[in-house]
């Protein structure tokens, strides 16, 4: 539990309002966690994230393509169901997105 609280504590202090998201290496760096494991930390139902919905790929700015590209390689298994999970919170998108 504490770490989880740490965790999304650190999230709202990263989270950028003009991305829509936080800047989970920053997080990763503060927690000294890895990326994947701070992002399977985080509790969004006490964050103060709002998630974001883009359901179309036209919803997606090039940056947001180019962050979610390069998060991609952080995860070993990336059909996992549980790496698609982390993908969602990484982006700070509904799990349908």
């Amino acid at each position: 539990p504490e770490l989880v609280e740490q965790i999304t504590r650190l999230a709202d202090e990263a989270y950028d309002s003009a991305r829509g998201r936080a800047d989970w290496e920053a997080v990763a760096k503060k927690a000294g966690l890895p990326l994947v494991e701070c992002l399977g930390h985080f509790d969004a139902a006490s964050s103060s994230h709002t998630i974001r919905s883009l359901p179309g790929l036209a919803d997606w700015s090039e940056e947001e393509l180019l962050a979610l590209k390069g998060v991609v390689v952080s995860f070993p298994a990336m059909l996992s169901e549980e790496a698609w999970v982390l993908l969602a919170v990484y982006m700070n998108v509904g799990r349908s997105d």
